[in-house]
């Protein structure tokens, strides 16, 4: 047992190693402005990668239940697009890396809360979010569990941009011990605006649908979470947790 929880330590440890975080600081840059679909596209590149990923099967975790963890997830982004090279000081990254700790809890009705928050390295990116999970069929031994979940997170530390990303998903698990894959579909609505009277951009409202995929191992009280969300801009993600 000790020696499984201190492999999924290291996992997670060079995971997060492995990523890095490269500046990632954005700015409108004064006489370097953007133009109205440069500013669409990058609302849609920052709002896919902050948006709050389920991280969790559909099945749920009861009154009793909690669940709480540090995640990180990759976003790939076009960063050779000149609407990156405008709002960033120096080369932007490949990825934006978004560091998070993940709280959850059952309540009665076969509901989940939940709780997100991020404050990016090397960055001014931080955000907040919450989330609403309500289990259709909470699952059995022979049946599997759905579920649907809204989402609402909230960019913040970056003064001339007002962001939030709100997602809707359904999605589907089955356990078979201690592995418990799942998959979905979500659709996410970006809204974003400048901050700023000097920026003349109109208002963005972006839909996005994607699907993902993903597996809880568990362990005691520890569990490992991996996920993918497919799409536009591919999202890869890890959690470790404690919970039961």
């Amino acid at each position: 047992m000790k020696k499984s929880l201190l492999f999924l330590i290291i996992t997670f440890a060079l995971f997060i190693q492995k990523t890095g975080y490269a500046d990632s600081n954005i700015a409108f840059q004064p006489g370097n402005a953007l133009i109205q679909d440069e500013f669409r596209s990058l609302s849609k590149e920052v709002g896919l990668a902050i948006v709050n990923i389920p991280m969790s099967p559909a099945a749920p975790l009861g009154i009793l239940g909690f669940d709480v963890g540090v995640e990180a997830s990759i976003t790939n982004i076009h960063n050779n697009e000149l609407f990156w090279t405008k709002v960033t000081t120096s080369a932007p990254p490949a990825s934006l890396v978004i560091p998070k700790i993940h709280a959850q809890k059952g309540l009665p009705g076969n509901i989940d809360v939940g709780v997100v928050y991020s404050s990016v390295p090397n960055s001014n990116i931080t955000l907040i979010g919450g989330e609403l999970k309500y289990a259709i069929l909470e699952g059995s031994i022979a049946t599997p569990a759905v579920a649907l979940r809204g989402s609402y997170t909230k960019l913040n530390g970056i003064p001339d941009l007002n962001l939030t990303s709100t997602e809707a998903d359904l999605s589907i698990s089955k356990g078979f011990g201690p592995l418990t894959p799942y998959v979905g579909i979500a659709e996410v609505i970006i809204q974003s605006s400048a901050n700023n009277s000097s920026i003349n951009f109109n208002s963005e409202s972006i839909q996005v649908v994607r699907g993902f995929i993903g597996a809880k191992f568990s362990m005691v009280l520890v569990n490992l979470v991996g996920q993918v969300d497919m799409g536009e801009l591919p999202t890869y993600s890890l959690r470790l947790n404690v919970g039961f």
